[in-house]
């Protein structure tokens, strides 16, 4: 059998974003009111958007659509961390 080339992707390619753009979060956590009450939190004074998006088969974990506009990668990344960072919310995609 012929060795094949390993291919290795170049990971230092970053996605161009043109900022201020608006931005989508996924958020799951467990509890309604104690998620929603999170997001408010983290994203306090500024514009946004909560949608619900899927509920788990077994109904133990709820997920929602986080749009929010996006100044820069920092408030992004900011954002993203601060989310990931309440008790109420399981993950952040």
């Amino acid at each position: 059998m012929k060795d094949l080339p390993l291919h290795i992707p170049d990971t230092s390619c970053k996605a161009k974003i043109e900022y201020p753009c608006s931005w989508q979060y996924k958020v799951i956590g467990h509890e309604r009111a104690a998620v929603l009450a999170a997001i408010d939190k983290c994203v306090a004074g500024q514009a946004y958007t909560v949608s619900d998006s899927k509920v788990s088969s077994s109904g133990r974990y709820l997920s929602f659509n986080l749009e929010i506009t996006v100044m820069d990668e920092a408030h992004r990344l900011a954002l993203y961390s601060e989310l990931h960072g309440q008790a109420a919310v399981k993950v952040v995609l």
